[in-house]
């Protein structure tokens, strides 16, 4: 990450001090696969910032830019490294977005809904929810579809220097449930899924 930063102490209570400023951040490197192809690349952060006597950094006003996606939120970094982040924006693929993060920056949980994450089928409204574990992400979503709300969980693992794969264990609409294994590829998904059912 290269970053670049403004900053200037302020006095507080008690005659300690903290420091307040703005910083620019261009990430050179995102060893998360699956964050990375979701931004169509790596980002650049623009925020505002506030360093506390209680050691959080505070970030306000921040821009997230990635090729396909911009957010725009606040959020904190803990003094024991985690870190929490709310934000709205755009993607250019998913449409409009609402994003949560929270944990280690590395691989931090993440609350994403999307307005129409996929025109050809409908996809509306898609809340999803990611959950770290030691091979990836353990992932729940629901939404609707051209077939009805559908619901589905499953994984996505991330081999370190290997194909991220979406692991759909069951996923559910109008009566039918499909499960198998898509690869995140450029531009898309790839990959079958079985059904059974309706």
């Amino acid at each position: 990450v290269d970053v670049r930063s403004r900053v200037k102490a302020v006095p507080g209570r008690g005659g300690a001090f903290g420091l307040t400023g703005k910083v620019e951040a261009d990430v050179r490197r995102l060893d998360n696969a699956f964050l990375r192809t979701l931004g169509g690349g790596l980002p650049r952060v623009r925020s505002d910032i506030a360093l506390g006597p209680d050691g959080r950094l505070l970030f306000r006003a921040l821009q997230l830019r990635a090729p396909q996606v911009n957010v725009n939120g606040s959020g904190e970094r803990r003094r024991d490294g985690s870190i929490a982040f709310t934000g709205t924006g755009n993607h250019s693929r998913y449409g409009p977005l609402r994003l949560s993060l929270a944990g280690r920056l590395e691989r931090p949980r993440v609350d994403v809904l999307l307005a129409r994450p996929m025109d050809a089928a409908g996809l509306s409204q898609v809340h999803a929810v990611l959950e770290p574990d030691t091979t990836g992400y353990r992932y729940t979503a629901n939404g609707g579809s051209t077939l009805g709300p559908f619901t589905s969980y499953g994984r996505i693992l991330l081999p370190r220097g290997g194909q991220t794969v979406i692991a759909v264990d069951n996923l559910a609409v109008s009566g039918t449930t499909v499960h198998g294994d898509l690869l995140v590829v450029p531009g898309g998904l790839s990959g079958q899924l079985a059904a059974t059912g309706a």
